[in-house]
């Protein structure tokens, strides 16, 4: 799947052209089966009810099988629909395969909104939290713990005739959840039963998405049709984030079908249009800065980038190739525009989120997240068990014994503990001595020191990346067609920022799917299979569930192991989940040095 044109490769003209647009139709059909099955299947998703009964496995075959279709339509427009070209022939070329492209990537995603959400239920912390900014409270002042521990003492002391003080957040709470708002009760309670003692983690670029739904949404809508409208306004986002690939591609002369790499991707479907995952904001503000680079219009990209930082942090990890990027194209002007907005942008918005007579920021529920959240991780959980094996073992014996999984802070921590935790884990610094002088740490030893091996790797690679970029671009310089040289070098950047944020992925300790959609837009410039293969392996993310409901620990081991579900997850069958992957890479590689040699 190389991101080069290939002008000379399969089918050409007008025949060629006609073959792939047939049989890109025949794999859009293919691929809509799978996904009709699995808005039917999403019935027997409850929240809370019947976890043994659900179809857990089916939906992951269903995937697969879409990812099978994807993959075929894929193929198909590499190998068989024509360039871009100029004339009345060319347009019409090009139009029949997008349309198709665009007409299934819409019909997906409306077969998939109304479906019930298959093993998440995010979207009803997102909902709540619009619904607290809508009522002016402020999301990250308390918890849905602390709101009905707060709202219970009152309703006792009104029981026993004692005086209750309210302040003006506890009325708008008391009026929310009041007892004629039926729905809103039974919205704060899917809240609570998820993670309710956690502050929230969605930046303040996201809460205004909530807070827009909620008012899309009057109170006395029941939740499913709340959860309905909220995917179809993160869809609205994911189509513009097609759109904007469109403008890319036309920028560099390639095909627009090649769009379908990113319009059909079953991940994309799955977590956006059935999960309803507040990811593809981010990733539409993303991929928008970007054009504004190719654009040259660093200030609109500091804007745009700022944005998806406050939508989800991740574009921070792209910092290291924003850097090199603007230094190769538009020097110190560029660096003062960008930063001349992006840094305003940022810190005016979290200054106005931040809460008043709160112990709670902003950061506070991305900090706990990063410090206690371990996931469907293959490279990060090898390296915390290498980690702990080499591990002295003094070091175990000062430790507090935890969970095997998952590990969690106690809420009880000392602030300097906590504090130190989070900046080990943001920054990578594994001072040992800091961390020893405390006596005992919030983590196991593995954990943070895996996390900082982890961070230090990943500058590593950016910079790498970075640097291979600059020298690229630089062997550019002799191409006698400048305009050929500005689009091979721009190529080039868009490739390198696939590469960044799909091994920031792969370092993170948390793997969950949707994590990769902010590398799948740049999927286009992705030069390996192994790329195309890991969207539909991920798919086997879900079994982790099935393990856990039908192995629960104290029970039966699975199979032969011994282990419980979770345990049999973690230590086997994530290599399942990403052994293909590392396997078809690590071929590639070598067979592309060998080739080379």
């Amino acid at each position: 799947m190389n991101a080069e044109v290939r002008r000379g490769t399969g089918s050409s003209g007008t025949d060629g052209g006609a073959r792939g647009t047939v049989w890109l139709v025949v794999f859009g059909l293919g691929g809509l089966l799978p996904y009709a099955f699995l808005a039917y299947l999403s019935q027997r998703f409850v929240f809370g009810q019947g976890h043994t009964e659900r179809p857990i496995v089916q939906v992951v075959v269903l995937l697969s099988a879409a990812w099978v279709a994807w993959i075929a339509a894929c193929y198909v427009v590499r190998r068989s629909i024509p360039p871009v070209q100029s004339g009345t022939d060319g347009v019409q070329r090009e139009l029949w395969p997008l349309t198709v492209v665009f007409l299934f990537a819409c019909l997906y995603r409306l077969v998939l909104i109304p479906s019930r959400p298959i093993q998440e239920a995010d979207l009803y912390r997102y909902l709540w939290d619009g619904r607290l900014v809508l009522a002016g409270v402020n999301p990250y002042r308390y918890t849905p713990a602390e709101i009905a521990e707060r709202l219970t003492v009152a309703y006792e002391r009104q029981q026993r005739g004692l005086p209750v003080h309210l302040d003006q957040d506890d009325q708008r709470l008391a009026e929310t959840l009041g007892e004629h708002h039926v729905y809103n009760r039974r919205l704060f309670w899917l809240a609570l039963a998820h993670h309710g003692g956690m502050p929230t983690t969605y930046p303040p670029m996201a809460q205004a998405v909530f807070a827009f739904v909620a008012w899309l949404c009057p109170d006395i809508s029941p939740v499913e049709e709340r959860t309905t409208v909220l995917k179809a306004v993160l869809v609205c986002f994911d189509l513009a984030t097609l759109l904007v690939l469109l403008n890319i591609l036309h920028h560099f002369r390639l095909p627009l079908s090649w769009s379908v790499v990113y319009a059909w991707c079953p991940l994309v479907l799955k977590e956006v249009a059935n999960s309803g995952h507040v990811d593809s904001v981010a990733v539409f503000f993303c991929v928008l800065a970007w054009w504004c680079g190719l654009r040259q219009r660093w200030g609109w990209a500091g804007l745009t980038w700022a944005l998806a930082v406050l939508t989800k942090a991740y574009p921070l990890a792209l910092l290291p190739i924003l850097l090199a990027w603007m230094g190769a194209t538009g020097g110190r002007w560029a660096y003062l525009r960008f930063f001349g907005v992006a840094v305003p942008v940022l810190l005016g918005v979290v200054a106005l989120a931040l809460p008043t007579n709160s112990q709670h920021t902003p950061f506070t529920g991305i900090l706990i997240f990063l410090r206690e959240w371990e996931m469907n991780d293959a490279l990060f959980h090898a390296t915390r068990r290498g980690v702990e094996w080499l591990l002295p073992e003094d070091w175990r014996e000062r430790i507090t014994t935890w969970p095997y999984w998952p590990r969690r802070l106690p809420r009880d921590t000392p602030d300097e503990i906590a504090h130190l935790t989070a900046w080990a884990a943001l920054g990578g610094g594994l001072f040992a001595s800091q961390i020893r002088r405390y006596g005992v740490l919030p983590v196991s030893p593995g954990f943070v020191f895996a996390y900082g091996l982890h961070a230090w790797a990943y500058l590593v690679v950016s910079c790498w990346l970075a640097w291979r970029t600059l020298r690229q671009v630089q062997a550019t310089i002799g191409l006698a067609d400048q305009c050929d040289r500005l689009l091979h070098s721009q190529r080039a950047w868009f490739t390198t920022t696939f590469s960044s944020l799909a091994w920031f992925f792969l370092l993170l300790p948390t793997g969950n799917p949707w994590y990769f959609l902010w590398a799948l837009p740049w999927l286009i410039w992705a030069q390996r299979f192994a790329w195309y293969l890991l969207p539909g392996l991920l798919a086997q993310y879900y079994l982790y569930f099935w393990f856990v409901y039908h192995y629960p620990e104290g029970g039966a081991g699975v199979l032969a192991t011994g282990l419980p579900g979770y345990r049999f997850f973690h230590e086997v069958w994530v290599w399942v989940e990403y052994g293909p992957f590392f396997a078809c890479w690590l071929i590639e590689v070598w067979y592309r040095r060998k080739r080379t040699n």
